[in-house]
């Protein structure tokens, strides 16, 4: 008979759940109008994370958790202002190296058709993303930062960790899992590299401060950034590509990633010091 309250039983429940409504809303989106410059229709991806992530959560934690989600962040130590200081400076930094990994993974080589299809599809979404004025800039950062952020956080750091946490019975490994999971359900392959990176690093805080909504606020910090160099590089001569390209300096990479440590470890000295 299978234990339905189980960590594993919840975690494919979870899965199954996810895609589920995934496969659902994506057939009910198909179905609409696909013209991307309409910029009503960019609603709808938050009707895809919503339906997509926070409803398999939903479903999950009423039938088996009695916690509530945030109600760990209620703990006022959590809240410690080094713990906010070294966590976000460590998703800066994160930020950095991600560039440089995203570099290496597009010189992995893989099936032409397939990479072709990613770059068309990062093109789409650069034209999806066009902003003329500071209006469409904050509408961008809500629809691309804030709502995937939220919905992203809840499901992964927030269930998807603890659920594998309690699987495995390894915190470490149930970070490293949930970041490939977090990389892998993108389905791009030219970006898994640096998603997974971004993932162990934010599982990494959430498994030290325990706190949902700072991981929330660190993936907001990264998704914004993307926002706000698509609207530089569209309002100025600024050129993401250059910039990019400068950042690759392998002593700034190489300071950055060891910056990101040492920040992750004081992060993890001031929690401990905090309990």
């Amino acid at each position: 008979m299978i234990d339905y309250t189980s960590s594993k039983s919840q975690l494919w429940i979870l899965i199954c759940c996810y895609f589920t409504f995934n496969l659902l809303i994506s057939l009910l989106l198909s179905l609409l109008p696909s013209e991307a410059s309409y910029q009503p229709s960019k609603l709808l991806l938050c009707f895809y994370f919503f339906g997509s992530f926070l409803l398999p959560v939903f479903i999950v934690r009423k039938l088996f958790w009695s916690k509530n989600l945030f109600s760990d962040c209620k703990n006022k130590r959590q809240w410690n202002l080094w713990i906010i200081i070294f966590s976000i400076s460590a998703m800066i930094c994160t930020i950095i190296v991600m560039n440089w990994l995203n570099y290496l993974n597009q010189q992995i080589p893989i099936w032409s058709s397939q990479k072709e299809a990613e770059i068309q599809g990062q093109e789409k979404l650069h034209l999806y993303m066009k902003m003329d004025s500071i209006e469409m800039l904050f509408y961008n950062l809500l629809i691309f930062s804030f709502v995937p952020s939220i919905c992203e956080e809840v499901f992964f750091r927030g269930t998807m960790q603890p659920l594998w946490e309690k699987t495995t019975g390894s915190k470490w490994l149930s970070v490293l899992i949930t970041a490939a999971i977090f990389s892998f359900l993108h389905f791009q392959f030219l970006g898994f590299l640096p998603r997974l990176f971004a993932g162990i690093v934010l599982g990494t805080i959430f498994l030290f401060s325990k706190n949902i909504t700072l991981t929330i606020i660190c993936h907001f910090i990264y998704n914004s950034s993307v926002v706000l160099l698509n609207y530089t590089e569209q309002q100025t001569t600024f050129k993401t590509s250059i910039f990019q390209q400068q950042l690759l300096n392998p002593y700034l990479v190489f300071s950055f990633i060891v910056l990101t440590i040492v920040l992750l470890l004081k992060l993890r000295k001031t929690t401990l010091r905090e309990e």
